[in-house]
C-alpha cells in the first residue's frame, strides 16, 4: 500500500482557499474529504492488526504517525488578494480536524468529531458555511413570517364569516318571530271577522224583532182605539132637541102646508 505522504518531507501542497466572493466550499466538498478521511483510517488500522504476532508476541509496531509540521502559507501579491481563511492539508492522524488561516496568519483549528446537540451526523461543515446557514434561515423566517401573516388573515375572514352567520341567524330568528306574530295576528283578525259576522246577524235579527213589535202595538193601539169607540157610542143617549129648533121645525112646516 502507498503512504499517504508526498513524496518532499511529508508535507502536502498547500491550498489557497479562495474568498467567499469567489469560490466557496460546498457540502459535497466535505462529504468526500469525510469519506476519504475515513478511507485512510480504516487502512490505517488494517495494518496496524497485521503487525501483531498470532502465538500474541507483539511485533514492532510500525507508527504511520507523523508530527505535523508548522503549515506553510503562500506569499499573495497583495493583502487583498489572501483576503478570507485559507485551508492547510493535515496528515493522516489528524483527519478529524481542518486548520484555517486568516488573513493574518492565525489558525483556526475546525474539530470534525465534534457533533452538535441534537444531531447524529458530526458537525463536518467548515465555518465559511455560517453565510450560506445564515441565508437559509433569514428565508426560512421570511417564509415562517408569510405564513403567519397568511394565518392572520384567514382568522379575520372566518371572524367576519362568524360575525355573517350571526347576523343570518338573528335576521331568520327576527323573522321567524315576526312570522308568528303576524300568524298570531292573523288569527285574531279571523276570529274579529267572525265575531262581527255573528254580531252583525244578531243586529238584523234585533231589527226584525222590534219591526215586528212596533208592528204588533200599532194594531193594539187601533183595536183599542176601535173598542173605546164602540163603547162610547153604545152607551152615550140620544140628545133632545133645543127650544129654537123645535119653533124652527113648526115655523117651517106650517109654510109647507100652505
Amino acid at each position: 500500500m502507498g503512504s499517504p505522504h508526498s513524496d518532499d518531507g511529508g508535507e502536502r501542497p498547500v491550498r489557497k482557499q479562495l474568498s467567499k466572493a469567489s469560490i466557496e466550499p460546498t457540502p459535497q466538498d466535505s462529504v468526500k474529504e469525510n469519506t476519504s478521511g475515513r478511507k485512510r483510517s480504516f487502512e490505517e488500522s488494517r495494518d496496524t492488526a497485521e503487525d501483531y504476532h498470532e502465538d500474541g508476541q507483539v511485533r514492532k509496531k510500525r507508527s504511520r504517525e507523523s508530527t505535523p509540521e508548522e503549515p506553510q502559507q503562500k506569499q499573495a501579491g497583495s493583502k487583498n488578494e489572501s483576503a478570507g481563511p485559507q485551508e492547510v492539508s493535515t496528515p493522516v492522524s489528524s483527519l478529524s480536524r481542518t486548520v484555517f488561516l486568516d488573513a493574518e496568519g492565525q489558525e483556526t483549528v475546525f474539530d470534525h468529531t465534534q457533533k452538535t446537540p441534537g444531531l447524529d451526523q458530526p458537525n463536518d461543515l467548515p465555518e465559511c458555511d455560517e453565510y450560506h446557514w445564515t441565508r437559509a434561515l433569514e428565508e426560512r423566517e421570511k417564509l415562517i413570517e408569510r405564513r403567519w401573516q397568511d394565518v392572520h388573515h384567514r382568522d379575520k375572514v372566518l371572524q367576519n364569516h362568524e360575525k355573517w352567520y350571526g347576523e343570518c341567524v338573528d335576521g331568520f330568528d327576527a323573522s321567524k318571530s315576526a312570522l308568528k306574530v303576524r300568524s298570531r295576528v292573523m288569527d285574531k283578525r279571523e276570529r274579529m271577522a267572525t265575531s262581527r259576522e255573528k254580531m252583525a246577524t244578531q243586529r238584523e235579527k234585533a231589527v226584525a224583532i222590534r219591526e215586528m213589535l212596533v208592528r204588533i202595538r200599532e194594531e193594539k193601539v187601533q183595536k183599542l182605539e176601535h173598542e173605546l169607540l164602540e163603547e162610547t157610542v153604545k152607551f152615550e143617549p140620544n140628545p133632545s132637541p133645543e127650544p129654537w129648533e123645535t119653533s124652527d121645525l113648526e115655523s117651517t112646516s106650517g109654510i109647507e102646508g100652505n
